[in-house]
């Protein structure tokens, strides 16, 4: 008797410490506004007040660098390319690296000064030298967040320094959505991100980070900070476990310390809370579907992706699936035409995901005489059941 109370206070000592483990850190994180992210994916963890519109100060400098690496990928500029420093670009305050007017700078040496030690200077230099003049750049800014959905994102400057008028605003989950872009899309970015000094100018000229978060947290591989009076401690911020990276963003912090300490919070949950499941493979049968008039009177179906998400550690029994099949079929079928969803939910019925369904092969036409024995038979059969 004595061994089973062991054994069932272990077990429930067990279970309390999952619980804890994994519970939600929503109550500490003493910011306005946060997110966390799979970057692979796009899978959200955690989110509070995801939507909440808020400025993000120098985290709009994300989209600077996106845009000024995709102009690279399309050939309209490179790396190597020399800037010149206008007027407008040494004028800027806060942050900055102090370019003078007629300065040379490659465009790699101001990325990573924007990176790095989110230099404004170096930031409306980019700005000009791929959108011509900053007014043009800022419309390429809104233009692509049109793109990538961020719904509630303006952009009214490059930096993210307060304007005399409107102030830019986005929202955690904007933030995260265009950190995803830019990471998954140019990781060269994370290697500069990575780096608590750089130098450029035939390193000259040493630059510092502005993110704490490398000097304290191991797993830590970047991404951006951002603050100003109204828009507090900001931190977008990427981490690499395993074969994991996360993307977690703050708004709204008071302090510095406070930015770090729920950044560390938040990817911990992540990487601890969570695993990842393989839950279905694509190309797997999933049922046969009936097809009007077709040469075969059935047709299977299969998942048209892999789907393999983040879930809370020891719920993968909890989930389940719904075949959902939205479409009625008639010959003549293409393989891979889509008819459905296989749709995974968790406890509660909360949608996890779901994968497209589609048509496993082709099927042809019945001909005329197939169709008119076919119409002959369920008539009489119908007049035996009638009878």
């Amino acid at each position: 008797m004595k061994i089973n109370r062991i054994v069932i206070l272990a077990l429930v000592l067990i279970t309390l410490l999952s619980q804890v483990a994994w519970a939600s850190p929503f109550e500490n994180i003493h910011t306005k506004a946060a997110i966390l992210m799979v970057a692979d994916n796009g899978q959200i963890l955690f989110k509070k007040n995801a939507n909440l519109k808020l400025p993000p100060a120098s985290m709009s400098k994300l989209m600077t660098i996106l845009l000024a690496l995709e102009a690279v990928e399309k050939g309209e500029a490179s790396l190597d390319d020399e800037v010149r420093i206008s007027d407008l670009a040494e004028g800027m305050g806060g942050s900055q690296i102090w370019l003078a007017q007629g300065d040379l700078l490659t465009l790699r040496d101001l990325l990573k000064a924007v990176t790095i030690s989110s230099a404004n200077d170096a930031c409306v230099a980019v700005a000009e030298y791929i959108g011509e003049t900053e007014y043009g750049f800022i419309e390429m800014m809104n233009n692509k967040a049109r793109e990538l959905g961020m719904e509630n994102t303006q952009f009214f400057n490059t930096t993210g320094l307060p304007n005399e008028g409107e102030n830019n605003y986005s929202t955690v989950y904007d933030m995260a959505i265009l950190a995803r872009e830019l990471v998954t899309n140019y990781p060269q970015v994370l290697k500069w991100s990575a780096q608590q000094v750089d130098y450029i100018k035939n390193n000259d000229l040493a630059i510092y980070t502005t993110n704490n978060l490398l000097s304290d947290y191991s797993y830590a591989t970047g991404l951006k900070t951002g603050w100003t009076e109204e828009a507090k401690f900001c931190l977008t911020a990427t981490a690499s476990k395993d074969d994991t990276t996360l993307i977690s963003v703050l708004m709204g912090a008071e302090n510095d310390n406070d930015r770090t300490t729920a950044t560390i919070k938040l990817l911990n949950y992540g990487f601890n809370a969570f695993n990842k499941v393989y839950l279905v493979n694509s190309q797997v049968k999933i049922k046969e579907v009936e097809v009007a008039k077709g040469k075969e009177l059935k047709v299977e179906v299969e998942t048209a992706q892999a789907f393999s998400p983040y879930i809370l550690r020891g719920t993968k029994d909890q989930i389940k699936q719904e075949i959902k099949i939205t479409k009625s079929l008639e010959a003549p079928i293409k393989k891979g035409e889509l008819v459905g969803k296989l749709i995974f939910k968790q406890q509660g019925g909360k949608v996890l995901g779901q994968v497209d369904l589609q048509t496993a092969k082709d099927i042809k036409r019945a001909n005329i005489f197939v169709l008119i024995f076919r119409w002959i038979k369920a008539f009489f059969m119908n007049l035996i059941y009638i009878e």
